[in-house]
């Protein structure tokens, strides 16, 4: 909203209505540290009175037989860690193996390239054999005596 040369926001009385609701009331002081402290020893102290209340009932739970549930389910605990240090250790054992595997592929893969060589090598071979024959047979079949020729 403008004001001769000056800009003066306009506040709506329902905006002004929803921050008070939200925020409370402002006095243009600030709210006293004392008060924010008064409040989190008074927090502390029901959060300090609640978990006495859970020990409390907890121990009042407790049962003649609860000590030796509480053995059975660490017995329990411990072959699971157990089993589980054996499939780890399994793991590491499936994971040697892959390597090692993986070890022989290359390995075959070598010795395959070397073998396609090698097979490439012996078909150039044979490719010189059958043109070298190819012109001895070409001599026999032209009409003539070879010494004519000359």
């Amino acid at each position: 909203m403008q004001r001769g040369k000056r800009f003066a926001w306009r506040i709506e009385a329902e905006s002004l209505q929803a921050y008070v609701a939200a925020h409370g009331r402002f006095d243009g002081r600030r709210p006293s540290t004392s008060s924010r402290l008064t409040l989190l020893e008074r927090e502390v102290a029901d959060l300090r009175a609640a978990v006495r209340g859970m020990t409390t009932r907890a121990e009042a739970d407790r049962g003649p037989g609860d000590e030796a549930r509480r053995e059975d389910d660490s017995d329990d605990l411990r072959a699971r860690v157990v089993a589980l240090e054996e499939a780890l250790a399994r793991v590491r054992n499936v994971a040697e193996l892959q390597r090692q595997a993986d070890k022989h592929r290359s390995e075959m893969v070598n010795y395959l390239l070397i073998a396609t060589a090698a097979n490439e090598k012996a078909d150039q071979s044979r490719q010189l054999a059958i043109s070298e024959l190819e012109e001895a047979l070409a001599g026999f079949t032209q009409p003539g005596h070879l010494g004519d020729i000359a």
